[in-house]
């Protein structure tokens, strides 16, 4: 790589890759971190809020290595390797010999984008999801090429398939690359429709849905039903349109994958860069885009859409972006499906966009290091004020929770069911007590089956109504953890015994306020 493109790309690099093992090592948990631990505590068939295939992988790494944050985040290490050595592939399929000039380049470009940065960082599904829908794209457009050039490799196919299914196993958005999958075949290689192997890849891709299928059988098609309701928030007043929403949603998009990709992207698909793509490849990555923005675009219109939701849509422009910020040679119009002699895009060693390259890695450089010290030293929040950002505020603070919690059920009776008044609060609390306390109450009681030793009673519905609904909390003490942000609510005291309020947690650090932590007990027990 000629050193005047190194002397911009790799301190930044190194730098972004500095931050983000200091995450890896040195973040405190999120909360959505620790209840898909949990879920690998009860591994299952499935789940109720997501596909199982995270937790599995959590349950594996507790059972080999033990319990400790290193262990919880260690599976981003192997997905984020794995998604780079995907674009890498990638980046030989479009650029040729400048492989590894075109992947330094999208490296610095992924690095420096907040949502690659958080979603590849943190222990959720998402970065399988991303992994393995990587695959499945990539894996279909080299065989529909190969087709379309009279040598197709049904290898190539069946493993695209599989990494569907698999993307399936992490979460319901996989949808989204194969119904883009369909668009493209549809469009460019009908033929396709009358193959029997095509049939044979869609049956590997459903068979791996299989573990979702049985948990639902076994609950009642819960998470279907969940999946279904949640995407229309209409409440009592019928369906109305949201196009606030919509546009809040495009926005928030744009400014998490980062303002420079953004426009980055924007200029690609409205210049002559994609339209020197292969046929098969452009197709696939607008399809991908258009399905994934648009569906959820409608779901914004009547509900809510979370901007995480959209991260497949940009997977195949993401390569696109070295031909944007570096110098492109004559355009290179083949007939047939490029090869590795013949690249689609042909890049020169030299600039083309290098300060606003900086900027991105600058402002990059800022985000990963407020979310770093947001996560480890100080919630940036708390110096405003005692209220907001609760998602930052309940980071902290749980060893001290723990260590009182334990304490009053030193003094209760061995059944008592330990409570709290949301998912995120059970989840921590429950990685907290087999992290700090010397002793945390069983996972199984005698004569009751297997359950986590903190439950949630909440109005929102989760997974731990499903763990909930094996017993009664009647005639059985109870401690329950409340805060600000979820108070004890009249229906939740009218579903318990009667309760006496043994005192509050409150937590400081560093000598700011953060929360109060309010414990309850049973009266008489």
């Amino acid at each position: 790589m000629p050193s005047r493109i190194w002397q911009t790309l790799w301190p930044g690099i190194l730098l972004l890759l500095g931050l983000r093992l200091a995450y890896g090592l040195w973040a405190l948990p999120n909360p959505d971190e620790a209840y898909y631990w949990l879920w690998g505590q009860q591994l299952d068939w499935s789940y109720y809020d997501h596909p199982p295939f995270h937790a599995w992988v959590q349950g594996l790494a507790a059972m080999a290595l033990g319990q400790g944050c290193w262990v919880l985040r260690l599976p981003t290490v192997l997905s984020s390797g794995l998604f780079l050595a995907i674009y890498y592939r990638l980046c030989g399929h479009l650029y040729g010999s400048q492989q590894r000039l075109a992947f330094g380049v999208l490296l610095g470009a992924l690095l420096a984008s907040p949502l690659y940065f958080i979603y590849l960082a943190m222990a959720w599904q998402d970065q399988w999801l991303m992994v393995f829908s990587l695959f499945s794209a990539a894996g279909l457009v080299q065989f529909l090429e190969q087709y379309q050039a009279s040598s197709p490799r049904y290898g190539q196919l069946y493993g695209a398939a599989l990494g569907l299914g698999l993307a399936g196993l992490c979460k319901y958005t996989a949808l989204f690359v194969g119904l883009a999958a369909l668009g493209v075949i549809v469009t460019h290689t009908p033929s396709q429709l009358r193959r029997r192997a095509l049939y044979g890849a869609l049956a590997i891709a459903l068979l791996c849905q299989v573990p979702i299928l049985i948990w639902n059988a076994q609950h009642n098609w819960l998470s279907v039903a969940y999946y279904v309701t949640r995407s229309v928030d209409s409440g009592s007043a019928g369906l109305r349109l949201k196009p606030l929403e919509v546009l809040g949603f495009w926005g928030l998009c744009g400014l998490i994958l980062s303002p420079v990709i953004t426009w980055a992207l924007w200029r690609v698909c409205r210049g002559p860069i994609l339209a020197r793509c292969p046929a098969i490849y452009r197709a696939m990555a607008l399809w991908l885009f258009g399905v994934s923005t648009g569906l959820l675009s409608v779901v914004a219109l009547f509900s809510t859409a979370l901007h995480y939701w959209n991260i497949l849509a940009y997977l195949l422009l993401l390569p696109l972006l070295p031909a944007f910020f570096l110098q492109v040679a004559t355009p290179n119009l083949p007939s047939a499906p490029p090869s590795s002699h013949q690249p689609a895009l042909s890049l020169r060693p030299a600039w083309r966009h290098r300060r606003l390259f900086q900027i991105m890695q600058g402002v990059g450089i800022i985000a990963a290091l407020a979310l770093l010290v947001n996560g480890s030293v100080f919630p940036l929040a708390a110096l405003a004020g005692p209220d907001g950002d609760h998602e930052s505020r309940i980071l902290y603070g749980w060893e001290q929770v723990a260590n009182a919690v334990q304490t009053q059920l030193a003094a209760m009776p061995a059944t008592t069911q330990v409570l709290t008044t949301d998912y995120r609060s059970a989840a921590l609390l429950s990685y907290a007590l087999r992290s700090h306390a010397p002793k945390q109450p069983p996972d199984c009681l005698e004569n009751e089956p297997c359950q986590p030793a903190v439950l949630a009673v909440s109005t929102r519905k989760d997974q731990f109504d499903i763990w909930a609904a094996r017993q009664s909390f009647e005639d059985k003490p109870v401690l329950l953890l409340a805060d600000d942000w979820h108070p004890i609510t009249p229906e939740t005291a009218a579903a318990l015994p009667a309760l006496t309020r043994p005192g509050d947690v409150e937590i400081w650090h560093r000598g700011v306020f953060i929360k109060t932590y309010r414990l309850y007990r049973s009266i008489d027990m």
